[in-house]
């Protein structure tokens, strides 16, 4: 999902001054903003799997640097065939991807337009996904975030 708006150049020219704790923000913002909406809805929040992040901040740099925007990599494939290559065992495992720029809030943006698919919100929803990892990475246009859902096996 690519989602563009307009934000103001102080915004932006802020999160450029530390680019690393800026993305560091962000990943914490989706997590934070998806296990709310989970617990408002009677489910128990994601935990943070750290093997999961660096999988989810790995396949939103690759698609900044090698101007794509897609759940299947040309290099690595698929989410899942990331995390296997990882050695993660899961029962299921999915992903919401979100690309947006010159927005105030980008992870709000983001987690905002995955509630409104009804794919990616059944995503954030699901129950027996009990981990998560997100990566963000800054680039041409704006910010691509990764979110990876998994049940573990």
């Amino acid at each position: 999902m690519a989602v563009a708006g307009s934000g103001s150049p102080a915004a932006a020219g802020a999160s450029n001054r530390n680019p690393a704790a800026s993305v560091a923000r962000l990943e914490g913002e989706v997590v934070e903003r998806v296990n709310r909406i989970r617990t408002q809805r009677g489910l128990p929040p994601l935990q943070i799997d750290p093997e999961l992040a660096a999988l989810a901040r790995a396949h939103s740099c690759r698609m900044a640097r090698q101007g794509f925007f897609a759940h299947t990599s040309p290099s690595d494939g698929t989410v899942a065939d990331r995390v296997r290559e990882a050695g993660l065992e899961f029962r299921a495992v999915a992903e919401n991807l979100a690309r947006n720029a010159n927005v105030p809030d980008p992870a709000a943006v983001a987690v905002e337009g995955w509630l409104q698919s009804e794919e990616h919100r059944d995503n954030l929803l699901r129950p027996t996904f009990t981990r998560t990892g997100v990566g963000a990475c800054a680039g041409d246009p704006g910010h691509y975030f990764t979110q990876i859902f998994l049940e573990p096996r």
